[in-house]
């Protein structure tokens, strides 16, 4: 964005009158920058069952074995633990397979180490890749992410997802997915890498890129928006306020009790 500076004098900012009133917008709160969020004890992300690394390997080894299909999904690259955020801007705690040629997200619960859905995004339908922070409306309820989103469209075989689709909150299988970061990227000690949004987009991108390189009669290479505000049209969203607060989506050790 430029900024057009006609002189040094200072000018006077009229300030909208809903502003005035003190009504929220989502302009007026800030995000933390990344890297200063405060850090997980490791206490804290002893209550994550995705901390534990021979959870971690047993999901790899299962996961692999049952969901990975070589001729459709090419070689397996590597595995993520991620956020995917719905459309109604619910967390759920997610692994991710990356492929040569696909990108697997599945739903797979920590504590009884099975998986019960599975969404897989061949390459070759992707159709746009957005990566940057989620933009709500003006008045909205909802308070901004700490951490930058992915969103993968990839509508080339069903088309975009219908209004019907857009405002119903039990809608699956829309043509796209947003992921971000799990909360154990802000763990204190060990490597975070599987667990953050940034590297899995770097992946991501070079899988694209060489899938295209590679298949000349594949669809056109999708649009890449690599820095730019994704548009989430939610407004109440008390639901997922108190839902995404309690971390429900996680599989964890809540004194004692574990879900």
């Amino acid at each position: 964005m430029e900024n057009n500076v006609a002189d040094n004098k200072p000018q006077e900012i009229e300030v909208p009158l809903e502003e005035q009133k003190g009504e929220s917008t989502q302009s007026q709160r800030p995000l933390t920058p990344r890297g200063t969020q405060k850090k997980l004890t490791i206490k804290e992300s002893d209550l994550y069952f995705a901390n534990r690394a021979d959870r971690l390997s047993r999901a790899e080894e299962l996961l692999r074995k049952e969901c990975i299909i070589a001729d459709i999904d090419g070689s397996y690259l590597k595995l993520y633990v991620l956020t995917e955020v719905d459309h109604w801007n619910h967390d759920h705690e997610r692994v991710v397979l990356l492929c040569e040629q696909s990108v697997l997200s599945v739903n797979y619960n920590f504590i009884t180490e099975k998986w019960t859905e599975l969404t897989r995004i061949n390459i070759k339908c992707i159709s746009k890749v957005q990566f940057g922070n989620l933009s709500f409306p003006k008045r909205t309820l909802q308070w901004p992410r700490p951490y930058k989103c992915l969103k993968v469209t990839y509508e080339r075989l069903t088309g975009p997802a219908t209004t019907a689709e857009n405002w119903n909150p039990f809608a699956k299988h829309l043509p796209f997915c947003t992921l971000s970061s799990h909360p154990l990227m802000r763990r204190a000690e060990g490597p975070t890498e599987k667990y953050d949004i940034e590297p899995f987009k770097d992946e991501l991108l070079d899988a694209i890129s060489k899938y295209t390189a590679n298949h000349p009669e594949a669809p056109h290479s999708p649009e890449i928006q690599p820095d730019g505000d994704i548009e989430f049209n939610v407004r109440l969203g008390l639901t997922s306020f108190v839902f995404n607060q309690s971390h429900l989506a996680y599989a964890k050790d809540r004194g004692g009790i574990h879900f």
